[in-house]
Protein backbone atom coordinates (compact mmCIF):
# COMPACT_ATOMS: atom_id res chain seq x y z
CA UNK A 1 0.00 0.00 0.00
CA UNK A 2 1.34 3.44 -0.93
CA UNK A 3 2.10 6.17 1.60
CA UNK A 4 -1.58 7.44 2.47
CA UNK A 5 -1.30 11.04 3.04
CA UNK A 6 -2.66 13.47 0.65
CA UNK A 7 0.38 16.15 0.67
CA UNK A 8 -0.25 19.54 0.13
CA UNK A 9 1.08 20.34 -2.97
CA UNK A 10 -1.21 18.05 -4.75
CA UNK A 11 -3.82 20.34 -3.10
CA UNK A 12 -2.61 22.57 -4.62
CA UNK A 13 -1.73 21.26 -8.19
CA UNK A 14 -5.53 20.18 -8.14
CA UNK A 15 -6.77 23.87 -7.30
CA UNK A 16 -4.28 25.29 -10.12
CA UNK A 17 -6.01 22.39 -12.77
CA UNK A 18 -9.92 22.07 -11.75
CA UNK A 19 -10.55 24.90 -9.10
CA UNK A 20 -11.44 25.16 -5.94
CA UNK A 21 -14.53 24.00 -5.75
CA UNK A 22 -13.96 20.59 -7.16
CA UNK A 23 -11.33 20.55 -4.49
CA UNK A 24 -13.38 22.14 -1.48
CA UNK A 25 -16.35 19.13 -2.56
CA UNK A 26 -13.11 16.44 -2.60
CA UNK A 27 -12.03 17.99 1.28
CA UNK A 28 -15.51 17.81 2.33
CA UNK A 29 -17.06 14.80 1.22
CA UNK A 30 -14.13 12.34 1.67
CA UNK A 31 -12.69 14.23 5.10
CA UNK A 32 -10.51 12.05 7.68
CA UNK A 33 -11.04 9.33 5.26
CA UNK A 34 -8.29 6.75 3.60
CA UNK A 35 -9.29 7.00 -0.07
CA UNK A 36 -8.59 4.92 -3.06
CA UNK A 37 -8.13 6.14 -6.22
CA UNK A 38 -8.85 4.37 -9.24
CA UNK A 39 -6.50 3.80 -11.95
CA UNK A 40 -8.76 4.94 -14.54
CA UNK A 41 -11.26 8.09 -13.63
CA UNK A 42 -15.17 6.76 -14.94
CA UNK A 43 -18.49 7.63 -14.21
CA UNK A 44 -20.54 7.07 -11.32
CA UNK A 45 -17.20 6.36 -9.36
CA UNK A 46 -17.31 8.09 -5.99
CA UNK A 47 -14.88 10.42 -6.19
CA UNK A 48 -15.98 11.26 -9.90
CA UNK A 49 -19.74 11.63 -8.27
CA UNK A 50 -18.80 13.75 -5.66
CA UNK A 51 -16.62 15.92 -6.94
CA UNK A 52 -16.56 15.90 -11.11
CA UNK A 53 -14.56 14.06 -13.66
CA UNK A 54 -11.72 16.76 -14.38
CA UNK A 55 -10.98 16.58 -10.66
CA UNK A 56 -11.40 12.52 -10.96
CA UNK A 57 -9.58 12.41 -13.92
CA UNK A 58 -6.34 14.48 -12.70
CA UNK A 59 -6.34 12.17 -9.33
CA UNK A 60 -6.08 9.52 -11.49
CA UNK A 61 -2.91 10.88 -12.90
CA UNK A 62 -1.40 11.71 -9.68
CA UNK A 63 -2.54 8.81 -7.71
CA UNK A 64 -4.25 6.20 -9.56
CA UNK A 65 -4.15 2.83 -7.85
CA UNK A 66 -2.95 4.80 -4.89
CA UNK A 67 -4.58 5.22 -1.16
CA UNK A 68 -4.61 8.93 -0.32
CA UNK A 69 -5.68 10.52 3.75
CA UNK A 70 -7.85 13.37 2.48
CA UNK A 71 -7.30 15.87 6.00
CA UNK A 72 -10.30 15.76 8.42
CA UNK A 73 -12.06 14.26 10.88
CA UNK A 74 -11.10 10.64 10.84
CA UNK A 75 -13.98 8.16 10.39
CA UNK A 76 -13.64 4.48 10.88
CA UNK A 77 -17.00 2.87 11.63
CA UNK A 78 -19.90 4.08 14.23
CA UNK A 79 -18.55 2.42 17.70
CA UNK A 80 -15.80 1.00 16.26
CA UNK A 81 -13.29 0.37 19.33
CA UNK A 82 -10.08 -0.84 17.48
CA UNK A 83 -9.34 -3.08 20.51
CA UNK A 84 -12.76 -5.10 20.11
CA UNK A 85 -11.57 -6.22 16.73
CA UNK A 86 -10.96 -9.38 15.68
CA UNK A 87 -7.51 -10.31 14.51
CA UNK A 88 -7.19 -11.16 10.84
CA UNK A 89 -4.05 -12.71 9.27
CA UNK A 90 -4.05 -11.40 5.99
CA UNK A 91 -2.11 -14.22 4.28
CA UNK A 92 -4.83 -16.94 4.72
CA UNK A 93 -7.97 -15.39 3.87
CA UNK A 94 -10.90 -16.10 1.37
CA UNK A 95 -10.08 -14.32 -2.11
CA UNK A 96 -12.63 -11.38 -1.65
CA UNK A 97 -11.51 -10.59 1.68
CA UNK A 98 -7.86 -10.66 0.63
CA UNK A 99 -8.56 -8.18 -2.21
CA UNK A 100 -9.81 -6.48 0.40
CA UNK A 101 -7.33 -6.46 2.90
CA UNK A 102 -4.88 -5.00 -0.02
CA UNK A 103 -6.83 -1.68 0.00
CA UNK A 104 -7.72 -1.33 3.46
CA UNK A 105 -5.64 -3.51 5.49
CA UNK A 106 -6.44 -6.01 8.79
CA UNK A 107 -8.62 -3.69 10.76
CA UNK A 108 -10.58 -2.89 7.50
CA UNK A 109 -11.46 -5.98 7.02
CA UNK A 110 -11.78 -6.60 10.73
CA UNK A 111 -14.19 -4.09 10.95
CA UNK A 112 -16.36 -5.80 8.14
CA UNK A 113 -16.36 -9.49 9.83
CA UNK A 114 -17.23 -8.05 13.08
CA UNK A 115 -20.54 -6.33 11.73
CA UNK A 116 -21.42 -8.36 8.95
CA UNK A 117 -20.02 -11.93 9.30
CA UNK A 118 -22.24 -14.27 8.68
CA UNK A 119 -25.00 -12.20 7.15
CA UNK A 120 -25.24 -10.89 3.29
CA UNK A 121 -24.54 -7.14 2.53
CA UNK A 122 -26.08 -4.75 0.21
CA UNK A 123 -22.95 -3.06 -1.88
CA UNK A 124 -23.78 0.00 -3.07
CA UNK A 125 -22.47 1.56 -6.34
CA UNK A 126 -22.24 4.79 -4.79
CA UNK A 127 -20.98 4.62 -1.31
CA UNK A 128 -22.76 7.48 0.27
CA UNK A 129 -22.83 8.88 4.68
CA UNK A 130 -26.04 7.65 6.09
CA UNK A 131 -25.65 4.02 4.59
CA UNK A 132 -25.36 1.11 6.77
CA UNK A 133 -22.20 -0.32 5.06
CA UNK A 134 -20.33 2.87 5.68
CA UNK A 135 -21.59 3.66 9.01
CA UNK A 136 -20.65 0.20 10.46
CA UNK A 137 -17.72 -0.18 8.67
CA UNK A 138 -16.22 2.95 7.36
CA UNK A 139 -16.25 4.99 3.77
CA UNK A 140 -12.69 3.46 2.84
CA UNK A 141 -14.45 -0.07 3.23
CA UNK A 142 -17.07 0.94 1.69
CA UNK A 143 -15.38 2.38 -1.48
CA UNK A 144 -13.24 -0.55 -1.48
CA UNK A 145 -15.63 -2.97 -2.05
CA UNK A 146 -17.93 -0.69 -4.50
CA UNK A 147 -14.79 -1.13 -6.76
CA UNK A 148 -13.93 -4.71 -6.39
CA UNK A 149 -17.21 -5.26 -7.90
CA UNK A 150 -16.49 -3.40 -10.65
CA UNK A 151 -19.18 -0.58 -9.91
CA UNK A 152 -21.94 -2.55 -9.94
CA UNK A 153 -25.28 -3.00 -7.61
CA UNK A 154 -24.43 -6.39 -5.32
CA UNK A 155 -25.05 -8.44 -2.68
CA UNK A 156 -21.99 -10.32 -1.28
CA UNK A 157 -22.34 -12.75 1.56
CA UNK A 158 -19.71 -11.99 4.24
CA UNK A 159 -17.99 -15.57 5.84
CA UNK A 160 -18.72 -15.86 9.14
CA UNK A 161 -15.73 -17.75 10.52
CA UNK A 162 -13.16 -15.89 7.81
CA UNK A 163 -10.80 -15.10 11.15
CA UNK A 164 -11.32 -18.79 12.41
CA UNK A 165 -10.86 -20.01 8.79
CA UNK A 166 -7.82 -17.78 8.67
CA UNK A 167 -5.99 -19.46 11.61
CA UNK A 168 -6.88 -22.80 10.63
CA UNK A 169 -4.98 -22.05 7.15
CA UNK A 170 -2.48 -20.64 9.15
CA UNK A 171 -2.06 -23.44 11.28
CA UNK A 172 -1.55 -26.18 8.73
CA UNK A 173 0.75 -23.94 6.37
CA UNK A 174 2.92 -23.53 9.45
CA UNK A 175 2.54 -26.96 10.01
CA UNK A 176 3.70 -27.78 6.61
CA UNK A 177 6.61 -26.34 7.38
CA UNK A 178 7.23 -28.36 10.01
CA UNK A 179 6.85 -25.90 13.01
CA UNK A 180 6.50 -27.35 16.12
CA UNK A 181 3.09 -27.17 18.10
CA UNK A 182 4.21 -24.77 20.25
CA UNK A 183 6.06 -22.39 17.48
CA UNK A 184 2.75 -22.58 16.03
CA UNK A 185 0.44 -21.68 18.98
CA UNK A 186 2.89 -18.51 19.53
CA UNK A 187 2.59 -17.80 15.62
CA UNK A 188 -0.72 -17.52 15.62
CA UNK A 189 -1.19 -16.50 19.03
CA UNK A 190 -3.48 -19.74 20.35
CA UNK A 191 -3.08 -22.97 22.39
CA UNK A 192 -0.74 -25.59 21.76
CA UNK A 193 -4.41 -27.49 22.32
CA UNK A 194 -6.21 -26.00 19.67
CA UNK A 195 -3.40 -26.14 17.35
CA UNK A 196 -3.30 -30.28 17.97
CA UNK A 197 -6.98 -30.12 17.45
CA UNK A 198 -6.86 -28.72 14.17
CA UNK A 199 -3.75 -30.59 13.26
CA UNK A 200 -5.94 -33.85 14.04
CA UNK A 201 -9.16 -32.50 12.10
CA UNK A 202 -11.26 -32.54 15.80
CA UNK A 203 -12.00 -28.78 15.20
CA UNK A 204 -14.78 -28.50 13.31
Amino acid sequence: MSDPRFLEYHINQLRAEVGNEAVDSLLTEFAGQELYVPKKARPHQPIADACGMPLAKALARMRGGEYIRIPGEVSSGEGTDPSDLPEIDPRYLPPLLSELCDRVGPSGVARLVKEFGGQEIYIPIHPRKGQRLVEKCGMDVAMALADLRSGEHSHQSIPRAAVLASKKLAITALAGRGLSTQAIAKEVGSTSRYVRMVMSGSCG
